[in-house]
């Protein structure tokens, strides 16, 4: 087969999502709060080698492992400390009838609380007069049994104090940063919680479940933080992780969908803001939304980021007024700057110099809504049947040419660039992608008219074989 070389990359703007995109750069606080984000999750993954989590030799509650594996990490043990841990609490446990720590609460225990420190104070090997690390344990023990059942040390930042010491004397603001750092990893978490507590109207019992499960799949790694997960390596057990909670508290499979979105946006943000709230349930009119949405900001040059920016707010100013729609905000007759939200955008650099049009177009298009949402979903058609036939295009100069991955990447954004009608002008279109390709003309012609004399079948095919071409690629 001929080799190619197509002559020069383009910048793809592609065809519009259904839904607006996240893509912001991140600012210089950003990359730092990522770094300080990486010494975590290495310290954290140091801890995890050191620490069997599993406690395979003794009958031990999962949190009093828990319990264990923080001690572990705060004081910089090694595994061999945390077993004589786990059996100097198994015998005390054992010894005294106790199932866990969770028992040994309230004052009238406070004698085997004393004990209990004792015993541990000896299997960690420390110094009994070391005025940091003996306090810190003791502390750790009497928040342990105090907490019973309910035992959560994620919400607890202490333990690392002992743990940066020393790097703290290299660095004394080190310490400081990795904190503030931590609390902003655990507060989105929370938030986190409270999104979907909010979006999928759970009550104060199925809240605390929801954390459990999460708390539960963190406990599983080692980690504090849903930050420390990889969106790549972890994808399974995320995706575990979404379906169990799907299953728990009966989701819709669009529910699920949304709950996945979320969880995924909490993974991989540096600083995760929210992005559905109850609104988003209802498909239909979401759906509705989003393309009106769309087709107004369509007419403006506005970087991508802020058509996330501008409906996410427009989408929580709605809800927070009690419509059932995001558009709403455009239907009342009001002030746009009754809705802080939205305005605090719209005034922004990017946006103010476009205020009064966009507020103008929102305006009529909410009024003329069965007009916009036909004429888009014609043009999401049309869209559709075009990418269609430009895959089973690519599949025939593919079979002429044996087309590079980066080679039909580059094609499938020039095509997205040009929209090129390929049936009433395909000379136009065979002229520019023949200089693009470095080809005759005529043979691109003669592919063009090829696609063209398909029917729908066999358009249809030619996407499937596309298909395959690019996974064989991939290989």
């Amino acid at each position: 087969m001929n080799k190619i070389q197509i002559s020069k990359p383009l910048s793809y703007t592609g065809i519009p999502a259904s839904s607006p995109g996240v893509n912001l750069e991140p600012s210089k606080q950003e990359i730092q709060d990522k770094k300080l984000q990486n010494e975590l999750t290495q310290k954290a993954e140091l801890g995890k080698s050191q620490i069997n989590f599993r406690g395979k030799f003794f009958n031990l509650n999962k949190n009093d492992l828990l319990f264990l594996s923080t001690i572990v990490s705060g004081l910089g043990l090694s595994a061999a400390y945390f077993d004589k841990l786990k059996e100097a609490l198994n015998d005390f446990l054992t010894k005294n009838n106790f199932k866990s720590m969770g028992e040994i609460t309230s004052e009238e225990h406070i004698t085997e609380q004393c004990k209990l420190a004792d015993d541990l104070i000896k299997a960690s090997g420390i110094d009994e007069n070391d005025d940091e690390k003996v306090p810190y344990l003791v502390n750790r023990i009497v928040e342990r049994c105090d907490s019973g059942e309910e035992y959560s040390p994620a919400d607890n930042i202490d333990f690392i104090d002992i743990t940066l010491k020393s790097a703290a004397k290299e660095d004394p603001f080190l310490v400081e940063n990795i904190k503030s750092a931590y609390k902003q990893f655990k507060e989105d978490d929370k938030k986190l919680i409270e999104t979907l507590k909010t979006t999928f109207n759970l009550d104060e019992k199925q809240t605390k479940r929801l954390n459990e499960m999460i708390q539960n799949l963190l406990f599983d790694f080692g980690y504090f933080s849903l930050n420390q997960l990889n969106p790549e390596k972890n994808i399974e057990d995320i995706g575990i992780l979404s379906d169990n909670i799907t299953s728990e508290f009966g989701l819709s499979e669009y529910d699920s969908l949304l709950l996945s979105s979320e969880v995924l946006r909490r993974i991989m943000s540096i600083k995760y803001t929210p992005s559905i709230n109850p609104l988003d349930r209802n498909q239909e009119q979401s759906q509705n939304d989003k393309t009106i949405f769309q087709q107004v900001l369509n007419k403006y040059n506005i970087p991508p980021a802020y058509y996330n920016i501008l409906y996410r707010e427009m989408k929580q100013d709605a809800y927070e007024a009690g419509y059932s729609s995001t558009l709403d905000i455009f239907k009342q007759g009001k002030d746009i700057a009754n809705y802080k939200r939205t305005n605090a955008i719209l005034n922004s650099s990017e946006l103010k110099d476009i205020r009064t049009d966009l507020i103008i177009d929102f305006n009529i298009a909410v009024k003329n809504e069965d007009a916009v949402t036909e004429d888009a979903k014609t043009k999401a058609q049309k869209d559709t049947e075009r990418y269609k036939k430009e895959s089973a295009l690519l599949t025939h100069i593919n079979e002429q040419y044996d087309l590079s991955i980066d080679e039909i990447n580059d094609l499938r954004r020039y095509f997205s660039e040009k929209k090129y009608d390929y049936k009433n002008d395909y000379w136009k279109a065979a002229y520019e992608i023949s200089e693009k390709l470095n080809i005759k003309t005529k043979v691109m012609a003669d592919i063009i008219q090829k696609i063209n004399a398909m029917d729908k079948e066999e358009i249809e095919k030619g996407n499937f074989d596309f298909i395959k071409v690019l996974a064989a690629k991939a290989k």
